[in-house]
């Protein structure tokens, strides 16, 4: 399966899986130090995801099983959810866009 992970803005390069896990708007290129901005669509895309996978979250949370083990697998579930989808929603541009513009 081919996974389709975000390229730099500048030069293409593409980044690997780990890379894209801790940063919050904007990541800096390794291979030419430009600094790339996560799109406005991208912002919206994952951001909506997120939200979506915590309300499954505390949806599923309160199904009454009474095993405190129920509830730490769900949440883990929802988190690999998250880490392995997150990535893939990313795009990249080289200015920053306001994410409440109509730009």
């Amino acid at each position: 399966m081919n996974i389709v992970l975000p390229k730099c803005a500048t030069c293409g390069y593409q980044f690997k899986r780990h890379q894209l896990l801790a940063f919050v708007y904007s990541k800096k290129c390794p291979s030419c130090q430009a600094e790339n901005f996560v799109t406005k669509k991208s912002r919206l895309k994952s951001g909506g995801f997120n939200v979506a996978m915590l309300i499954l979250f505390l949806i599923v949370s309160r199904i009454p099983v009474g095993s405190a083990l129920y509830v730490f697998v769900c949440l883990g579930v929802v988190l690999l959810a998250i880490v392995y989808t997150h990535p893939r929603l990313l795009r990249f541009t080289k200015t920053d866009q306001d994410i409440f513009s109509n730009k």
